[in-house]
């Protein structure tokens, strides 16, 4: 059996990995995450992620090395993580009543083998005022989070629906890594 590593220490991604039933080890590099304005968005969100597996694969070429980023799209400016609350404030009035697109990519790495991918989901928002964003706002879960929200925790309160795949939001689309594990590293998952 291929070992598997997960090069990110995200706990969120953790859990959903979990998921698959499959055994896997976290280990995750410190990189400056950078990305290349020149690419498309998606292509730029996948360098992204390969940068995060690429360190730990050179490491352990024999292993299967899963990166993965998610970023909030907002009338095509990419938002990432928030550095403070008040930035963080500003995104979720911001995003009131209407959509934006999350962005999760996923790298995989074996040796010279990689395969990426890269999901993208709706989210719209409820109309907000003020004090229901400093209301979510005082869970901090905000903190480290694309688009300041975890719609998986208390931040659902802010979402009014969304189309497309949860897991794409979380930050790992399970789906279509289960899907790749199978047909390209013959894995079930």
């Amino acid at each position: 059996m291929n070992n598997i590593i997960l090069a990110s220490l995200s706990p969120r991604r953790h859990e959903l990995l979990s998921q698959l039933g499959i055994p896997f080890i976290v280990e995750s590099a410190n990189i400056e995450e950078i990305m290349d304005d020149r690419l498309p968005l998606d292509l730029r969100l996948e360098d992204l992620a390969y940068q995060k597996a690429l360190p730990i694969a050179r490491l352990h070429p024999q292993s299967i090395v899963i990166g993965a980023d998610t970023i909030v799209s907002f009338h095509d400016q990419v938002l990432g993580k928030p550095k403070d609350y008040q930035e963080a404030k500003k995104m979720l009035l911001m995003f009131s009543g209407k959509s934006q697109y999350v962005y999760t990519s996923v790298t995989l790495l074996q040796g010279e083998k990689r395969i990426s991918f890269t999901c993208k989901t709706e989210v719209i928002f409820k109309h907000l005022d003020e004090k229901q964003v400093e209301a979510y706002l005082s869970y901090n879960e905000w903190q480290d989070k694309a688009g300041a929200y975890a719609i998986q925790g208390a931040g659902e309160m802010l979402v009014d629906h969304y189309i497309g795949d949860f897991d794409t939001i979380v930050g790992l689309p399970l789906e279509q890594l289960r899907h790749v594990l199978k047909e390209e590293f013959d894995i079930e998952a």
